[in-house]
């Protein structure tokens, strides 16, 4: 063989210079996509829903524990303890206890604010507050636009069989349609002084059925038994913390 080859270093200027073009022709890419991927992050991060929960503890005697002298319970044991908060448990998430509270509550229509990025549901702080009777069932989780116009006036506008329903009508008046019964109540009164705060964002309401509510809090609830106590625990979690609380 002819004289020894020099061997080839791992990197050679070569290569430097390679990568250097690369990073060159690619710089605004190389910034870019790192800002791109910010904004989407944090895009998304705000537009996730809030989860809020709230908890109460229910003591089902007036003694931490049974008293198992009680001729109910005398000859059962833990048995007859584990029994009745079993039974307990199951009355608290019933439809027919449940179904009672969604009556107290008035929550059968939802209220969100529409922002430019971010749809977020409120409890009783919206500039007005909506009475209705649905007619057509159909009517249901279908989103409901409302625009404020004036002091006296709001558009109402929304979807029923890909068919775009609207309407123009006065604050405090019932609105009649083939769809439901509809009155929009002032929570207080619009002026030249707040209108301009009240006209600016678009509202959404969303109508609910009973049985809808039922589940939904039913699906929201937890209950969990504090161990060697007669005291149960009830977890409610929704995207509305004083709505968990009042629940």
């Amino acid at each position: 063989m002819g004289a020894k080859e020099k061997r080839r270093g791992l990197f050679e200027i070569k290569d430097f210079e390679f990568i250097w073009l690369l990073i060159k022709k690619n710089f605004l890419i190389l910034i870019f996509v790192p800002i791109l991927a910010y904004i989407i992050g944090y895009v998304y991060v705000y537009r996730l829903p809030e989860v809020y929960g709230a908890k109460v503890q229910l003591m089902l005697k007036s003694n931490e524990t049974y008293d198992y002298q009680d001729p109910i319970y005398k000859g059962l044991g833990a048995y007859g303890l584990y029994t009745d908060v079993s039974n307990q448990t199951r009355i608290l998430q019933s439809n027919d206890i449940v179904g009672e509270v969604v009556d107290k509550m008035n929550v059968n229509v939802s209220y969100s604010v529409i922002g430019r990025l971010k749809k977020k549901e409120v409890f009783g702080t919206l500039p007005f507050n909506a009475s209705v009777e649905v007619i057509n069932e159909g009517l249901y989780e279908v989103p409901i636009l409302v625009k404020v116009l004036n002091e006296n006036e709001y558009e109402l506008t929304y979807e029923m069989n890909a068919v775009g329903k609207s309407f123009r009508y006065n604050f405090q008046e019932e609105l009649i349609t083939e769809d439901f019964k509809l009155k929009l109540a002032r929570n207080y009164d619009f002026n030249e002084s707040n209108i301009g705060g009240v006209k600016a964002p678009d509202y959404e309401l969303l109508f609910h059925s009973k049985p809808y509510l039922i589940s939904y809090f039913q699906n929201n609830m937890t209950i969990t038994n504090i161990e060697f106590t007669s005291i149960l625990e009830v977890i409610v979690h929704d995207n509305i913390g004083i709505q968990a609380k009042v629940f």
